[in-house]
């Protein structure tokens, strides 16, 4: 009651002080100009920071080793030409050097040696007239004239030939060829019938239209396909009806379906009487490494079922009870019901019942 006195009075006395002096104040905005209005302009505008709130200082990094990395390194090449300086020394480290690189290079056979060294030499010999020397194989040119177009008479003819040596399994630099590709030179040659590898890329194996030299491989390539009439027909027949008769069969080279179509019942029955008669005889064999599997067997599954989660160990067990019911269920639904037989007792004689002699039955 006296708080509502107070603030009445002062609204009065303030009123007739602005009557007096004829000032249109309101009483609404701030007393002072040097206080600040809360507008819609000033709180929009984001140009003020607090300078009050203090920055949360950033947590010291990891300093640097770098300058460590610059002082190790100076003072590995300070000791490298302080031991330069005395002849022992200098000599004991060359001496290292080769006993490292003849231990290293001492297990390849000869011929991978003899190849390193010569190219070796090869390269330095050619860094030392050309700095800015680089290899390049002709091979990888001439076919990239080739698919550009712009290949000659004789690219051409080299062409056909470094693609009929890859037809016929053998590398392109294991006879005399027009082809010169830079390696190294006194190298040893290659193993005969190997492949070489630098052709096998889609740009041999696609068709290429600049037939200005007849060609037995883009003959081949050219010839019409063959019509649906020409082509054998596919055979349906049993893919283990040829295995049936056969004896000592690997299990893994067994036929299987294809995809397009299923095999029939009667077909899986001779498959699984295959694999069946297969691993018999395979345990005829030799039963004692059979034995040997299945203890392997035996103990690997040990293994995998200790090291298996709870959860995912009863969800197995689960489903191997739900199988074996609806096996048992299956297999009782297939046999029909056993009929109880009706047992015929004679019945006994009354006067046989009990002793003549009155003695105990």
């Amino acid at each position: 009651m006296l708080l509502s006195i107070q603030i009445s009075l002062v609204v009065c006395t303030l009123a007739l002080q602005a009557c007096s002096y004829d000032l249109d104040i309101d009483l609404n905005q701030p007393a002072s100009p040097a206080e600040d209005s809360p507008t819609a302009e000033m709180i929009r505008t984001t140009d003020r920071v607090d300078d009050t709130i203090k920055k949360v200082s950033l947590p010291q990094s990891i300093p640097r080793m770098k300058e460590q990395r610059l002082l190790q390194n100076f003072r590995q090449r300070q000791r490298y030409h302080e031991t330069k300086k005395d002849p022992k020394k200098y000599e004991a480290i060359l001496k290292q050097r080769r006993d490292y690189k003849k231990s290293r290079y001492s297990n390849l056979d000869e011929r991978k040696n003899n190849e390193r060294k010569a190219f070796s030499s090869y390269m330095q010999r050619k860094l030392e007239e050309d700095p800015n020397f680089q290899r390049t194989d002709r091979r990888k040119d001439l076919r990239k004239r080739v698919r550009e177009g712009i290949a000659t008479k004789e690219d051409l003819q080299m062409y056909d030939e470094l693609k009929a040596k890859h037809a016929a399994g053998q590398r392109a630099s294991a006879k005399p060829c027009s082809v010169k590709c830079v390696s190294p030179p006194h190298s040893p040659q290659p193993i005969a019938g190997d492949v070489d590898r630098d052709f096998l890329d889609p740009l041999l194996e696609t068709d290429i239209s600049h037939s200005l030299i007849p060609s037995p491989i883009r003959a081949e390539a050219h010839q019409s396909p063959q019509l649906p009439s020409q082509q054998p027909a596919p055979s349906h027949t049993n893919p283990t009806a040829s295995l049936s008769k056969a004896t000592n069969i690997d299990i893994r080279k067994i036929p299987k379906a294809s995809g397009k179509r299923k095999l029939t019942l009667e077909e899986k029955k001779e498959r699984h009487a295959l694999k069946q008669r297969i691993y018999r005889q395979n345990v005829q064999k030799d039963p004692m490494k059979h034995e040997a599997q299945k203890e392997k067997t035996k103990v690997r599954y040990q293994k995998w079922w200790q090291n298996l989660p709870t959860e995912r160990a009863d969800e197995i067990r689960e489903r191997n009870m739900h199988t074996a019911r609806a096996y048992r269920q299956r297999v009782a639904k297939a046999t029909p019901p056993k009929t109880a037989k009706k047992s015929k007792r004679t019945k006994k004689d009354p006067s046989q019942q009990f002793p003549k002699d009155g003695g105990s039955v």
